[in-house]
């Protein structure tokens, strides 16, 4: 699931960039880079930042999707 969900984001950052939205690249790049930090280092005690981190990831990567198909901006 980390894997998956990093890999998303940076299919999102190619599509940010191509839009030219230089702040939208900056975070997907930073999450996804978070991510995969994290998924080393996976200990009973930083499992729930991980998962909101997981979950951050896939409503940003929806959103990137929704606003590449022209419904709405990312708020």
């Amino acid at each position: 699931m980390i894997s998956m969900t990093a890999g998303a984001l940076e299919a999102a950052v190619d599509d940010a960039r191509k839009a030219g939205d230089a702040r939208l690249v900056a975070n997907l790049t930073s999450l996804a880079l978070t991510i995969r930090g994290c998924s080393s280092d996976i200990a009973a005690d930083n499992i729930r930042a991980v998962e909101l981190l997981l979950q951050q990831a896939i409503e940003l990567v929806s959103s990137c999707s929704r606003r590449s198909r022209g419904s709405g901006a990312i708020h």
